[in-house]
């Protein structure tokens, strides 16, 4: 770099933060509103008239953090090898991470470009705000690469949560929302996996095994919904209604949430035979057999050690797939 004062030997520095650029508006190129950003478009810049407006309208507000961060910098390396100097490269690889790589990921991908916004990344923590569904998906790949940053280190994790609210709702307010569903994740337990889990709808799922299911079952839901003569449209409503109904509650003891009503199974299954007479789409008609019998045992072969019954994972891929839909 060129010294802006001839003959002085200065000493130049440079620093990464999170969130350097931001989506922007097409009108006088100003940063998207947060109605923009959930994929409202206005017909000119004063912004009072919609030309444009997604089926369903929803922010989504992320929160994420590096687990366990102080037993990684207390019990991290090993006694012969504890020094300042590897100490601060563990401190600014991580910083790394989550102030400079991370704009990387935005960048890479034009709908992060056009509809998320960095509002903070940096140390070991994130805070991003965009169109509820890309923030998913985009929660997901920060996984990914946090995962090949770290080389797979199985004691290096992340967890996350996301609330979903509408475009004008305080986001101070859905920032506490989605600390809440942070904590939620933080708590969750897979297997012998503890945290390393995302928290969306009010449930926390472990990166690999739950949340990959879940992943393919709203996929399988979304392909149905959009086939002719498929899944009727209201059956993410019903569903998930049903779940509501079933009274869930998580029984220490076994590990498993445990179904207080048993009616609803009852009702599930007659529910879903009216629908198999009133529709013969073939693969409908197997989607709906498979899942009577998981719904009737509470277990998923897929995913053995889950600890959410078979009825929380269908209401939940439907509910989501459902919005995906709108």
């Amino acid at each position: 770099m060129e010294s802006p004062q001839k003959g002085i030997e200065n000493i130049y520095g440079f620093t990464f933060y999170g969130g350097n650029k931001y989506p922007v508006s097409k009108w006088n190129e100003t940063p998207k509103t947060f109605e923009e950003i959930s994929g409202v478009e206005f017909t000119d810049a004063k912004k009072d008239v919609r030309a444009f407006a997604p089926g369903l309208v929803r922010m989504g507000v992320l929160r994420m953090d590096v687990d366990n961060l102080g037993a990684i910098f207390r019990r991290g390396l090993s006694p012969d090898k504890c020094s300042f100097s590897r100490y601060s490269v563990l401190s600014r690889s991580l910083d790394y991470f989550f102030s400079g790589y991370i704009n990387k990921i935005w960048e890479s991908n034009d709908n992060y470009k056009n509809y998320t916004q960095i509002i903070y990344s940096g140390g070991d923590d994130l805070f991003i705000v965009g169109k509820w569904d890309i923030v998913i998906e985009m929660a997901n790949e920060i996984y990914i690469k946090f995962k090949e940053w770290t080389c797979d280190n199985p004691d290096i994790t992340l967890s996350g949560g996301i609330s979903f609210v509408y475009p004008k709702f305080p986001i101070l307010k859905a920032a506490e929302m989605s600390a809440d569903e942070e904590k939620n994740a933080k708590n969750h337990k897979y297997i012998e996996t503890e945290k390393n889990a995302i928290s969306i709808f009010g449930y926390a799922f472990n990166w690999e095994y739950e949340l990959k299911y879940l992943i393919k079952l709203k996929n399988t839901i979304k392909e149905l919904l959009e086939k002719e003569n498929g899944m009727p449209q209201g059956f993410p409503s019903d569903i998930y209604n049903l779940m509501q109904q079933a009274n869930l509650f998580y029984n220490k003891e076994k590990n498993k949430y445990v179904i207080q009503n048993y009616q609803v199974i009852w009702l599930t299954a007659y529910n879903f035979k009216r629908a198999l007479q009133r529709n013969k789409d073939e693969l409908f008609a197997k989607f709906l057999t498979e899942w009577v019998e998981k719904i009737f045992t509470g277990q998923i072969t897929e995913i053995k050690e889950t600890k959410y019954h078979a009825l929380q994972y269908l209401a939940i891929a439907a509910r989501w797939a459902g919005m995906e839909n709108r």
